[in-house]
């Protein structure tokens, strides 16, 4: 499959992917593994996501977990009565079961590096002293070589939601952007067919009188755009949240909720809007009641409104343990939670059938030979030299 990223959207083999997306938390905490299994079986909650039309799963992972998915770690949390098939696996088993599964659906993988250790919080920047930069490098190099012949591990997402002192620009010890191109170079030097995705930051370069959201900020993409050694490879991942998440300034006012166009323009609308890139909309989502569903229609109405927008989300998230925003599905994690879907139906209508544009093959490019304006004509002259030899001439005529 040949992916692209260009600013009408993701690319697949030549058509562009209308894609419907969620996360799907777990193996990044202490539990390491999928949350749910607890009270449901795994391929049912898969069975949901094909019937709501679900086409990529966001997985957040630990730099941790990648690289001990060889050794023998038990996960927790399982009901293995609802799950008899994951008993005995290890963590590193079930997470190829379970990108296995999802392959053989038609559900794209997303990988996340979500936090470096399991029991970690989500760091400020994408290193620390105990996790250099080359740690999170070489974890991305390990995982896609495990799933180098699965080839809906398409792209990495690259660290989430840098936040507080990280920059887009700037100092070297803050410059999330120069950081982003190092470690998407290397990716795709041994890679070159997966997408990079790229998390917005907390901080705005440009004074604007609003609060904003970690990894939610894209506001100098057009003086400072990201560079890889490869085309179309750049995909900028915003995360935008409302105030089940956290109640900010601007959404306590009358101008409520008929400025919130302006400020997601602001911040990632524009640079699809304007051409400059491919913009995903890597993680959304709220309680969708109260003032939180208030802000979910108009954030809905502004994507339907903008073409590179509109079918390029990923929810915030299937699970139904999500404390703030909640989840697809109720705590039972069986029963949708219909109130929130009709908002995510909009925002990604007609999502794509991945496995019926796996089998369409990108039309080559078409070249157009240079017409000759007098074409010589010529002879051809044939002299025995030998029995066995001949000499070959070719003469103007």
């Amino acid at each position: 499959m040949e992916f692209r990223a260009k600013p009408e959207g993701i690319i697949l083999n030549g058509k562009r992917l209308n894609i419907r997306g969620c996360s799907w938390f777990g193996n990044e905490t202490p539990d390491k593994v999928f949350h749910g299994l607890w009270q449901t079986s795994w391929k049912s909650l898969i069975d949901f996501l094909v019937n709501e039309k679900y086409n990529l799963v966001r997985i957040p992972l630990s730099i941790e977990l990648i690289e001990n998915l060889d050794m023998h770690i038990m996960p927790r949390t399982i009901n293995y009565a609802l799950n008899p098939d994951l008993l005995g696996k290890n963590c590193g088993q079930i997470l190829d079961m379970f990108f296995e599964e999802f392959a053989k659906r038609g559900i794209l993988i997303l990988p996340d590096v979500h936090r470096n250790a399991s029991s970690d919080g989500i760091t400020e920047l994408w290193y620390t002293e105990d996790y250099p930069e080359t740690r999170l490098i070489n974890a991305w190099v390990k995982l896609l070589k495990r799933y180098k012949n699965n080839p809906y591990v398409f792209a990495a997402d690259i660290r989430n939601e840098p936040h507080g002192r990280a920059t887009w620009g700037g100092p070297p010890e803050t410059d999330w952007a120069s950081a982003c191109e190092r470690v998407g170079n290397v990716i795709l030097r041994d890679f070159p067919e997966k997408l990079i995705f790229v998390a917005g930051v907390e901080k705005r370069n440009k004074a604007k009188p609003w609060g904003s959201y970690w990894g939610s900020v894209l506001d100098s993409v057009k003086e400072r755009p990201i560079k890889l050694n490869l085309p179309e490879r750049v995909v900028y991942a915003v995360h935008w949240y409302g105030p089940s998440v956290f109640e900010q300034e601007y959404q306590k006012g009358p101008q409520f909720p008929s400025n919130l166009a302006e400020i997601m323009e602001n911040d990632f609308g524009y640079i699809c809007r304007q051409k400059l890139g491919c913009v995903f909309l890597g993680e959304i989502g709220g309680r969708a009641v109260d003032k939180d569903a208030i802000w979910h229609e108009a954030v809905t109405k502004y994507i339907e409104g903008n073409p590179g927008l509109l079918g390029n989300v990923a929810v915030w998230s299937l699970n139904a343990n999500s404390g703030d925003t909640g989840g697809l599905l109720k705590d039972d994690w069986r029963t949708p939670e219909e109130h929130k879907l009709v908002y995510y139906r909009r925002m990604s209508p007609s999502p794509s059938d991945v496995k019926a544009l796996e089998k369409k093959k990108p039309k080559p490019p078409v070249v157009t030979p240079t017409p000759v304006s007098s074409p010589q004509k010529y002879r051809v002259s044939v002299t025995e030299i030998s029995p066995t030899r001949f000499q070959l001439d070719v003469l103007p005529k």
